[in-house]
């Protein structure tokens, strides 16, 4: 009878125990949907790569065809799965968007490094330590 007690009382409270931390998994490329509004007919390859950054996939033989693919588990147990294909003409200026499951991407993007940098303008040097 002891066990018994003993063991509901353990097994009690380890569902009372907050639940395990799941970290976001992103795989691919992650842009946001803000990003993407950004983009306009007309651009050149180097302006999409300065706001999308470099494409997942560009094929060999279709190098008019940038694809942005992301795949992320959220800790809440969505999974987004967003599929961004640009292609652009002879002039390598961009000529179609075609987006498949945007509207799941997050408005707002994670900081970069570049963002991060640029806030701790004050670098300190060794001889400033001492």
């Amino acid at each position: 009878m002891k066990k018994i007690i003993i063991v509901l009382s353990v097994l009690s409270l380890f569902s009372c125990l907050p639940k395990a931390y799941h970290p976001d998994i992103n795989q691919g490329n992650e842009f946001t949907l803000k990003q993407v509004n950004s983009l306009q007919k007309g651009m050149t390859k180097a302006q999409v790569k300065e706001i999308l950054g470099t494409p997942a996939i560009i094929d060999v033989f279709h190098n008019t065809r940038w694809d942005y693919i992301n795949n992320s588990k959220l800790s809440d147990g969505r999974i987004i799965k967003a599929h961004l294909v640009l292609l652009f003409n002879e002039q390598d200026l961009l000529e179609t968007i075609k987006k498949e499951n945007i509207s799941q991407l997050k408005n707002k993007p994670k900081k970069s490094k570049k963002s991060i940098k640029s806030e701790n303008k004050e670098e300190k040097s060794w001889y400033q330590f001492w």
